[in-house]
């Protein structure tokens, strides 16, 4: 017979060992975080300086091969979400599930690299790029990309904090050191956009899967295909509102107020990155459950903290403005500082409703994903019609946001609240059977 003494030891000993895996997480979750950043920072750094040594045209090229990394970005981080949700489900057969998106990915990525490569003569001659080769590495490195995000997906569900952060500083590592040696010893596009693509194959190797015998033929659904979809609908709508005010900027304004604008896109995208480098990292343990917080709770405090985080965020960039503009821009772009608060604040509703969405996303409601999208539509043709001048094309985009913002919101809570009633419909019914 077990003693109360006993009982309470077995108590104290299973509190301590949560205690002890919260901490672990959230030490693991705070050095990835950094590890993130750290990477930001480099491509951020390797960014500036290309641009202060190469030619215009160079420059220009290697930008868009980073803009097709951008792209390519979206759907690994799409598959890196799905893989770790998947994989830290208990009711999920996690090898089985990581195996189908290996196989599904390689198809992705496979299907990408030869649409790119036979496109490639045509594409060089309408961006006017230097080198068609350029095009065919970034084809050979799609598929290396995108299984490194099912990789990462991997070993963040399963919580291996020291090698999944590793991956990254590998990754922005290689990429330094690799695009200072391009440049210093030959100097032209192709190296470079090999430059580009290093690190994610360094990062692969860090990861180090162990593959095992799987067949290409025999590629089973994973289980997470519905957030799958859901999330690449969230992901892309995201970054369809992150960027299209700038692409509207380009079409509707002169050169010189054009680049005014970019200018003050820079303040925002920081905003927006800072939000989204944590989301990405807390949003899969959202939906973990342990005997302390249950998912609801957890979802309440995700939230609570982005919105906390946005506010910080705004204010930071509401009150130093002019030093902003001073240090970054010099007096060059003085006509922008009174914009730069404004804009931050429509910057701050994105990643907020960005959170909103891909939290949902991750539970298979793509609802609010799909205003999103609609949303981003809106704010292109709001912002279109509003371009007589800058104030007016900001007040534009905080307005449609607004109201965008709200109804992502509403639509939110209102399908949550539905699904928690049909959960409770059918626990009723299953009961009722029971008895």
């Amino acid at each position: 017979m077990i003693t109360m003494n006993e009982q309470q030891q077995t108590r104290s000993e299973n509190s301590s060992s949560t205690e002890l895996s919260a901490r672990k997480v959230g030490a693991g979750s705070a050095a990835l975080v950094a590890a993130m950043m750290v990477v930001n920072a480099i491509n951020f750094g390797v960014n500036i300086w290309l641009a202060s040594v190469l030619a215009p045209g160079t420059f220009g090229d290697i930008s868009l091969m980073v803009t097709l990394l951008l792209i390519s970005g979206v759907l690994a981080s799409m598959l890196q979400l799905t893989t770790c949700v998947a994989t830290m489900d208990p009711t999920r057969d996690a090898t089985k599930d990581v195996g189908a998106m290996r196989l599904l990915t390689n198809r992705i990525g496979l299907a990408g690299a030869v649409a790119l490569m036979i496109a490639a003569p045509q594409l060089t001659t309408l961006l006017n790029i230097g080198n068609a080769w350029a095009l065919l590495i970034m084809a050979a490195g799609l598929p290396v990309h995108l299984q490194l995000a099912v990789e990462r997906g991997r070993l963040h569900g399963e919580l291996a904090f020291g090698k999944l952060t590793a991956t990254f500083l590998a990754e922005g590592a290689t990429r330094a050191l690799a695009t200072a040696a391009a440049v210093l010893l030959i100097n032209d596009l192709v190296t470079l956009t090999l430059a580009l693509n290093a690190g994610f194959v360094v990062s692969y190797w860090v990861c180090r899967p162990e593959l095992g015998r799987w067949s290409w033929l025999n590629l089973s659904s994973p289980a997470g295909h519905p957030e799958l979809r859901s999330t690449s609908m969230g992901l892309i709508a995201v970054t369809l509102l992150v960027n299209v005010d700038l692409i509207i900027a380009k079409v509707a304004f002169d050169p010189v107020t054009a680049g005014g604008f970019a200018a003050l896109t820079l303040a925002g995208r920081i905003i927006f990155f800072g939000s989204w480098t944590i989301q990405q990292t807390v949003l899969p343990l959202v939906n973990v459950e342990d005997g302390q917080l249950g998912r609801s709770s957890r979802r309440r405090l995700f939230l609570v903290g982005n919105g906390l985080l946005c506010v910080v965020l705004v204010a930071a960039a509401w009150l130093g403005a002019d030093i902003w503009v001073d240090v970054v821009y010099g007096s060059t772009y003085e006509n922008i500082t009174s914009l730069v608060g404004p804009y931050a604040l429509g910057t701050a509703l994105i990643a907020f409703a960005a959170g909103v969405a891909m939290l949902a996303s991750l539970q298979g409601n793509s609802r609010p994903a799909v205003g999103l999208l609609l949303a981003s539509v809106v704010l292109g043709g709001a912002m279109l019609l509003n371009s007589e001048s800058l104030q007016g094309f900001v007040s534009a985009r905080n307005v449609t946001l607004a109201l965008a913002f709200i109804t992502i919101g509403v639509v939110a809570v209102t399908t949550g609240r539905n699904a928690q009633r049909r959960i409770g419909s059918r626990r009723l019914g299953t009961r009722g059977l029971s008895t």
